[in-house]
């Protein structure tokens, strides 16, 4: 008995149009994927940011350093969110974080211009409450909020 040989036709037609359209869906799948990916990190990067910011402002404020000090200092560590002053809440406790005031002293209300008037000993919070700028424009990760939130006991100086 003979082997039949098989010939390597090229696929016909119908086949070749299965192959392009399984291919168009995997990639599509795949790009999905990927632009989640990427905006899923994107998003973890902005928290992280205004994370560190508060902390950089908390702890400019525990140093005694004045209301538009500790503003700046959070606004720089997270330039590139463009961080607006009602989304950074400053406040202090003088009961042992039980209950924090919503009013941090106004620039040059002390004695000395360059200290803040919280009294030592007291705690500092500084909040900072915004809104995930996406990376790409997808609705998945955009305008979620990111809040972070860091108190510091003020330092004698």
């Amino acid at each position: 008995m003979e082997r039949q040989r098989r010939s390597l036709k090229p696929l016909n037609s119908r086949k070749r149009g299965a192959v392009l359209i399984e291919f168009a869906a995997c990639v599509i799948m795949l790009l999905f994927i990927l632009v989640g990916i990427l905006e899923f990190g994107w998003m973890t990067r902005n928290k992280l940011l205004i994370s560190n910011a508060a902390r950089e402002g908390a702890r400019t404020a525990s140093l005694g350093r004045v209301r538009s000090d500790v503003v700046t200092r959070v606004k720089n560590s997270a330039k590139i969110l463009n961080l607006q002053e009602g989304e950074i809440v400053l406040g202090y406790s003088s009961d042992d974080g039980a209950n924090f005031t919503s009013t941090f002293p106004a620039d040059n209300t002390t004695p000395e211009p360059d200290q803040n008037g919280v009294p030592k000993g007291n705690m500092i919070r500084i909040s900072i409450n915004t809104t995930n700028k996406t990376l790409m424009g997808t609705p998945l990760f955009g305008n979620r909020p990111l809040n972070a939130q860091v108190t510091m006991v003020r330092e004698a100086s």
